[in-house]
């Protein structure tokens, strides 16, 4: 790991992976897990994530989401295989096929590609039981791409999935989805070695009502954070740690910061913590807090691009260790709920030049 001038990091626990890994894979006996980790692994950094899970939990089959995350895998040069959910260009199943990634057939258009193609490809296709985003519709359609992909040896498929649009809230819309895919199974001319539909609130909630599915894709809950309120047991993977740089004293009637939106009530003291809305740190969380030992303190003034501002009393000083969220007080889902967003946005701002620094096993 470089040197960290800026004392501004993820600290990631990747015990808590194991944790959180460990207790899904209980609730999903049957299936096995496929971890997504696209975007970077949520923030995390895939290529720890993936190392992590590869060594210590035999993991070898991974999702991400563009081609680019596939080959930045690649470059691993671990025993794995690679499964592309985003949608491809025609273009890009040379490159696909020259690295042996799974790709997913994702409607018509691509399709049309792939029988254009004498490349060998090996590929999952995606079903729109109601998601609307991406995914064969048409049953027709579907019982096509099975039927011409047995009579073209270059054509292999390993899987079939869909996505579920509100496995964490609607769950007559939810029953839909499943029905839909159930009877699309059904009526295969063969069935895939590979099925999966669940979501991270699709294994918690619904797993052992699917008996079709050989596997499931773990997102966010990897991380330590689900849409279902009732969750407890997950541990948050990433903790946003930065230290007080300066503390300044405001006089009664003194103003701070950009568009001057915030003045002192009273002789105050101000810690300047360097981090901003460049390291994924939104000019939203003004109002919020943060925590500095046992204490929670509020952000005061303007974030910036570089800084925050945070009224703090005597008790703290200059190098203090300030946790912006993770395990603890403050997490990720309190930001989200505060700034009217999920936790998978929080945990994906934070931006590439916060240094990433890893603990645990």
């Amino acid at each position: 790991m470089n040197k960290i001038y800026r004392k501004t990091y993820a600290a990631i626990n990747l015990e808590n992976v194991s944790h959180n890994f460990e207790r899904l894979s209980e609730m999903s006996a049957n299936t096995s897990l496929i971890p997504v980790v696209k975007a970077d692994a949520y923030g995390h950094g895939a290529d720890a994530i993936v190392k992590h899970l590869y060594y210590n939990h035999a993991v070898r089959l991974f999702a991400v989401s563009l081609l680019e995350e596939a080959l930045a895998l690649k470059a691993l040069n671990l025993d794995i295989e690679i499964l592309i959910m985003g949608p491809l260009q025609g273009s890009e199943l040379s490159v696909v096929s020259e690295q042996d990634f799974i790709f997913t057939l994702t409607g018509q258009r691509l399709w049309n590609h792939v029988k254009m193609s004498k490349l060998p490809l090996r590929f999952d296709l995606k079903v729109d039981t109601g998601m609307h985003r991406l995914g064969f519709q048409n049953e027709s359609e579907i019982i096509e791409v099975f039927n011409y992909a047995r009579q073209h040896d270059n054509l292999t498929i390993e899987g079939i999935y869909t996505h579920f649009a509100t496995a964490d809230s609607d769950k007559a819309y939810f029953n839909e989805q499943r029905k839909r895919f159930n009877a699309l199974l059904k009526v295969l001319p063969r069935t895939p070695s590979r099925i999966h539909v669940s979501n991270s609130s699709s294994i918690i909630k619904y797993e052992k009502t699917m008996p079709f599915n050989t596997h499931a894709r773990l997102g966010i809950s990897l991380y330590g954070y689900s849409l279902e309120e009732e969750v407890n047991f997950l541990k948050p993977v990433m903790d946003f740690i930065t230290h007080v740089a300066e503390i300044k004293v405001l006089k009664p009637g003194e103003k701070l910061g950009y568009n001057i939106t915030y003045e002192a009530t009273a002789w105050e003291n101000i810690a300047i913590l360097p981090v901003g809305y460049a390291d994924g740190w939104i000019r939203m969380n003004q109002g919020g807090m943060v925590s500095i030992g046992n204490n929670l303190y509020p952000i005061v003034a303007r974030v910036c691009m570089d800084m925050t501002f945070i009224k703090v009393d005597q008790s703290v000083n200059t190098g203090d260790k300030v946790k912006l969220f993770g395990e603890g007080k403050i997490t990720a889902d309190t930001i989200a709920k505060r700034t009217k967003t999920i936790s998978y946005e929080v945990l994906c701002q934070v931006s590439k030049r916060v240094p990433r620094v890893y603990n645990g096993k």
